[in-house]
């Protein structure tokens, strides 16, 4: 009877024992799995704080410093967090970013990468024209579209304009007031446009135009010594490629009736022409894409100007297309004449648009620096894997 006793004692000793640790084994999985889990939270957290702390004020954007970035105290662990352009680097405002954000909970640290860019809400700015420095519209020009400056617009003629005339900052207005024709806006504040320099510098953050001049895309299409210069009926065709091909120019020119064609069937087609400072002029006399930016605005084919030469644009051709033409020396300017059809953006030093040109607002090539706010960009990863 005793032995049977002690039997039964060692026998529920070790099931218990045994289930005490399992019990054990159990609730410290489940604290480090909770753990985990809240190192994810706050991880997303990061995220989202600093989403509402650029849209509020993107000047006030945390960087990645010396530290990996500005670390903020929560109820329970903490968040790292920065903001990088797409390429490394400082990010520049009002253009697309990644934000890293690191969540930590008792130890346990997971990071969530987010990319996010400048996204316009109701009744904000879309702007298919702006002169930093001035603006004019002549003849029978038609804008569908905000149009803007930091300095003077002038209007003569017939144009039209079927959206508003924003002036910002404190010397913006009109040269020549078209009276009731179009609603216009003062803002006290200019928008500080980044210059093609800084843009580039961002994009390609080993040194900017001058590295991109010897490591771009030209040989995709058969371009050398820089140059693309076509004259009587010939076509000229720049290739992509998936991720996007930037091609790199110090010459570029379409005379007679010769054109150019951007094959962006498979990604979005950058020309980038400089050297910074040059005098170089470049004169398009028609172009025309594969794919509209309307119908995938991945694939977009964007001008990037550092020259201080003017950019004509003439004939009568249709192109999807952003120009850009912001540079370190303000000089230079977007001049376009014929009966052109422009769906995209022209952010340029200042311009002038002549004849019987139709310009439309078709997306944001180049986001606004004054965007209403910052938001997701169809991306969130965690480590190497991606989720939504």
């Amino acid at each position: 009877m005793l032995i049977a006793a002690l039997a039964f004692i060692g026998i529920t000793s070790v099931i218990t024992a045994g289930i005490l640790t399992l019990a054990t084994a159990h609730y410290s999985r489940s604290r480090t799995e909770a753990n985990y889990a809240a190192a994810l939270d706050a991880a997303e957290a990061g995220a989202n704080y600093e989403l509402r702390k650029v849209s509020d004020d993107a000047s006030q954007a945390d960087s990645a410093g010396t530290t990996g970035g500005v670390q903020y105290t929560l109820p329970e662990g903490t968040f790292k967090v920065y903001c990088t352009s797409r390429t490394g680097g400082n990010w520049t405002v009002g253009t697309p970013m990644y934000i890293y954000s690191s969540g930590t909970v008792h130890g346990l640290t997971r990071t969530v990468q987010l990319a996010a860019k400048p996204l316009c809400g109701t009744g904000a700015d879309n702007y298919v024209l702006y002169g930093v420095n001035s603006g004019t519209l002549n003849g029978s020009a038609s804008a569908t579209g905000d149009i803007g400056s930091n300095g003077l617009l002038a209007w003569n003629g017939g144009a039209s304009v079927t959206g508003k005339a924003i002036f910002n900052g404190p010397g913006a207005g009109w040269a020549k007031n078209p009276g009731g024709n179009i609603t216009s806006v003062y803002n006290t504040t200019a928008l500080a446009w980044p210059t093609v320099e800084t843009l580039a510098a961002n994009a390609f953050p080993l040194g900017g135009l001058s590295w991109l001049a010897t490591n771009n895309d030209n040989a995709l299409s058969g371009i050398s010594n820089d140059a693309v210069n076509l004259s009587g009926s010939s076509q000229f065709t720049f290739q992509s490629k998936a991720g996007g091909a930037n091609y790199y120019l110090t010459s570029l020119s379409t005379k007679g009736a010769s054109s150019l064609y951007f094959a962006n069937s498979l990604g979005p087609i950058t020309i980038w022409v400089g050297p910074s400072g040059a005098s170089t002029s470049v004169t398009i006399n028609g172009a025309m894409s594969a794919v509209a930016m309307s119908q995938d605005p991945t694939k977009m084919v964007k001008f990037y100007f550092a020259t201080t030469g003017n950019v004509t644009w003439n004939g009568a051709a249709s192109l999807d297309a952003g120009i850009y033409n912001v540079n370190n020396a303000g000089t230079g300017a977007v001049v376009i004449h014929g009966s052109s059809s422009l769906l995209g953006q022209i952010i340029a030093n200042s311009y002038t648009i002549d004849g019987a040109n139709g310009l439309q607002y078709e997306g944001s090539y180049f986001p606004s620096p004054g965007a209403s706010y910052y938001g997701m960009d169809n991306a969130l990863f965690e480590d190497n894997g991606a989720w939504n």
